[in-house]
């Protein structure tokens, strides 16, 4: 759960950055970079091309550069999943608190 919403939080910053329809855009990116057939660097290049197409136009080619970093994307990607990960390992550990 918190991974998801995590990752929610993120695309939509992300895409609403871009200037796209955060709606249409959000959904899509994050069923790519959840996509577990690839390894996440081709995941985060995948979305990054995806992103660029979508935001083409709208705006500056220097924008859109610095916005999809696929290299900074990755690393927070597999941060939100690393902390997610560790909510998940920690919450299972606690013992229940049931009386």
């Amino acid at each position: 759960m918190y991974q998801s919403d995590a990752l929610d939080d993120w695309f939509r910053t992300r895409v609403a950055a871009l200037l796209t329809d955060v709606d249409v855009y959000t959904d899509y990116v994050k069923g790519t970079l959840q996509d577990e057939d690839s390894d996440v660097s081709a995941r985060v290049c995948n979305a990054c091309e995806f992103l660029s197409s979508a935001s083409a136009g709208v705006l500056a080619e220097e924008e859109q550069t610095k916005l999809l970093n696929a290299a900074e994307m990755k690393a927070e990607v597999e941060e939100i999943v690393a902390i997610a990960q560790m909510y998940l390992q920690w919450n299972r550990s606690k013992p229940n608190s049931r009386n």
